[in-house]
């Protein structure tokens, strides 16, 4: 990568254009300055980070995270649509008109830091209201913060995958600590009649499987290959 710095006349003076070229000397970018000193450390800037410079002249620079997610959900297949459509679309209202390469881990790690702070929104129902949603004096949970992380980072690694980016941003932020899951154990009066339901099943594996189980801590698949 190599820049060069031209001196331009124009009708209210001279300003300064950095063009920065690839190896095969084509112009991937360029940007005009009034100062000789900004156009040069801009360039230097820019030359000094390789994925940006990747991004200019990747085919995904002109591509809006707009679009990019109309993609993404049109080849998504996974469980559970409704709430990934939600999260996507609240990803597009915060950057629906950038471009791929202007959206960087700094603006993500801005908006996840939002959302801790802001009131959840929550559906209304049914009838007259349904669809809509309201405020109420709740923030979000980490878990839920780290739900919609997790959506942006996988739109983002499907934008990896088609040669949109060159490195999902998403990774550069960190999740959010999460509380443990509560430990359920059965009492004893809750295990016994579960094996007396057991006993009575229709199908006589059933008490020896859910016995192991109890018995071995042994999971699912690995009690379905001893039976």
């Amino acid at each position: 990568m190599a820049y060069t710095i031209r001196k331009i006349q124009n009708k209210s003076g001279h300003v300064y254009r950095s063009v920065i070229r690839d190896r095969l000397g084509k112009q991937i970018k360029s940007k005009t300055f009034k100062r000789k000193t900004d156009a040069k450390a801009w360039a230097d800037r820019i030359e000094q980070d390789r994925d940006a410079i990747a991004a200019f002249g990747n085919k995904g620079a002109r591509l809006t995270f707009a679009k990019l997610v109309d993609e993404y959900m049109l080849q998504w297949a996974g469980k559970d649509i409704e709430h990934q459509l939600q999260r996507s679309r609240f990803w597009v209202k915060r950057f629906g008109d950038y471009r791929l390469n202007e959206i960087d881990a700094d603006k993500i790690r801005a908006e996840l830091n939002a959302m801790k702070t802001k009131n959840c929104r929550v559906g209304q129902g049914r009838g007259k209201n349904a669809g809509k949603t309201k405020s109420i004096d709740k923030t979000l949970s980490n878990t839920t913060v780290n739900r919609y992380r997790g959506t942006l980072s996988s739109i983002f690694t499907y934008a990896f995958k088609q040669g949109y980016v060159t490195a999902n941003p998403v990774r550069r932020t960190s999740s959010l600590p999460q509380p443990k899951g509560r430990v359920r154990y059965l009492s004893s009066v809750e295990r016994d009649r579960l094996l007396a339901a057991c006993r009575q099943s229709e199908w006589i594996r059933l008490y020896l499987l859910v016995l192991m189980a109890m018995t071995t801590g042994m999971r699912k698949s690995e009690l379905l290959n001893q039976s």
